[in-house]
């Protein structure tokens, strides 16, 4: 997705955005330790990652160097914008990337083999739709909306405009960053808003309008790790290390709260104060999380359950020229040999 980020990042996206060489926009950090690759070249692990509580893993993992406690050596690459992961990602610039999953349904026009490796989290109350003066989803019809330009966003106000038997030819869509489309709400320039936090409570907090929906308690928004087909096949042993790295920093950070809290706090350029509420909005999930979750067909966190529902939606909208087969796009057979 147009990954939801926070205040640092929305400042940083125009200009990050215009930059001709994506590399350039993100700082790369490798852990010390293991120097040869499984699959022979010596090359470490690359990661793509951007701005999100929900990928906490990789951060406290890489500054207390738990990479190299598993025998793999691994590079960071830091992106301020979702769509620069997504880039590097397909463009096989990096090996693994921590991804809004609604972005990659789409993405696999251009990298057909990318497959989901592991879920982070699922967006858990972090996102909303805001309205006034309106109440159900019937309420939109033939309302200017403001949302962002994304699968994500596109999937999440589909998902609640179905509820109605509605879809974004019934309502007049205004594209907007997250940010800007709460403003625009709360300014009275458009009758509803998707959005999120901290916008999404801000703008009700101000009294300019109401939660009409939230993802708490869905599994319409899941983030997760992804790599290629070919890069799961031949680097298997390095993914295998680094998703144990991830699952004890994951251990750390409910044991460790404060320190946790920093070191996300610094990778998001907020306080540490303002990492629990963001981590309050979504549902975090270790290796045994994803398999009693969701790489589980019968939970109700279920992921193919979850692609299944978004790939309806964005064929409606246009986004594939033909449909995806959303279970073909998990491979959960790594996290559940951990």
């Amino acid at each position: 997705m147009q990954r939801r980020n926070f205040l640092k990042w929305v400042s940083l996206f125009s200009a990050s955005a215009a930059l001709p060489n994506l590399l350039a926009a993100c700082n790369s950090q490798t852990s010390a330790g293991a120097g040869a690759g499984g699959d022979g070249s010596g090359r470490p692990l690359t990661i793509g990652v951007q701005p999100w509580a929900g990928f906490m893993g990789q951060y406290v993992a890489q500054e207390k160097d738990l990479f190299s406690a598993e025998g793999v050596a691994v590079q960071e690459e830091f992106f301020q914008v979702a769509t620069d992961t997504n880039t590097a990602l397909a463009a096989g610039k990096v090996d693994l990337a921590w991804v809004g999953i609604p972005d990659l349904m789409t993405l696999v026009a251009q990298a057909p083999s990318l497959r989901i490796l592991m879920v982070s989290d699922y967006s858990n109350g972090a996102d909303g739709i805001l309205g006034r003066n309106m109440n159900r989803a019937e309420d939109l019809r033939g309302k200017k909306i403001a949302r962002e330009d994304a699968p994500y966003a596109k999937i999440f106000l589909g998902s609640y405009l179905r509820q109605a038997g509605l879809s974004e030819k019934d309502v007049e869509v205004v594209s907007l960053s997250a940010s800007d489309a709460a403003a625009a709400f709360a300014a009275g320039r458009v009758d509803a808003a998707t959005t999120y936090e901290p916008w999404l409570s801000k703008t009700v907090e101000e009294s300019k309008g109401q939660i009409l929906f939230t993802s708490k308690d869905t599994n319409i928004i899941p983030n997760g790790l992804v790599a290629s087909s070919e890069t799961i096949a031949s680097r298997r042993d390095d993914i295998l290390k680094y998703m144990r790295a991830i699952d004890k920093a994951l251990e750390f950070a409910k044991t460790n709260a404060d320190e946790a809290n920093e070191i996300c706090a610094k990778k998001l350029g907020v306080t540490a104060a303002e990492i629990p509420p963001q981590l309050a909005g979504i549902r975090l999930f270790d290796v045994e999380g994803n398999k009693e979750g969701p790489m589980n067909s019968s939970s109700p966190y279920s992921l193919v359950k979850s692609l299944q529902s978004g790939e309806q939606i964005i064929v409606e909208l246009g986004l594939v020229d033909k449909p995806v087969d959303a279970a073909s796009l998990v491979d959960d057979s790594v996290v559940k040999s951990l």
